[in-house]
């Protein structure tokens, strides 16, 4: 396929465009035969150009547009589509955002470092039994003493 692109490409640069000289060529063998008066050479040369120049980029936009088709047809991605990920990717974590994600870390991180610490509490479960032992010896000591 590519092949065949660049044939296309080929062909069609050389049937469309044609250089300043060769249209002079043209035009001075219409004047010498007498098809064409000297004094219109320089106006069907630049209309000669003008014309092969729009020719050039019509044959560019037709071969550009069928390689376009080609390659989506084939299902590649193109440039547009790869800068579009690249763009979903890396575009939710740009610059800037990365900037503020950092300094609110390190204020966070900071906010940690700074908290006092607590002491850890008691279990419950050791206070528990302590304040039945008291009340269970004491009710002993006062039943005792009746």
């Amino acid at each position: 396929m590519l092949e065949q692109v660049r044939s296309a490409i080929q062909l069609a640069s050389g049937l469309a465009e044609v250089p300043r000289r060769q249209a002079e060529r043209f035009a001075r063998g219409l004047a010498d035969r007498g098809e064409l008066r000297p004094n219109q050479i320089s106006s069907l040369v630049e209309e000669i150009v003008k014309r092969s120049k729009e020719n050039a980029q019509m044959v560019q936009a037709l071969v550009s547009s069928e390689v376009k088709r080609q390659v989506k047809a084939l299902g590649l991605a193109t440039r547009d589509d790869i800068d579009r990920i690249n763009r979903r990717l890396f575009g939710l974590a740009k610059g800037d955002d990365l900037d503020r994600l950092i300094r609110r870390i390190e204020k966070l991180e900071s906010a940690l470092e700074t908290r006092p610490t607590r002491a850890p509490a008691k279990p419950a479960a050791r206070a528990t039994k302590t304040s039945k032992r008291k009340t269970a010896g004491s009710t002993k000591t006062a039943g005792s003493s009746s």
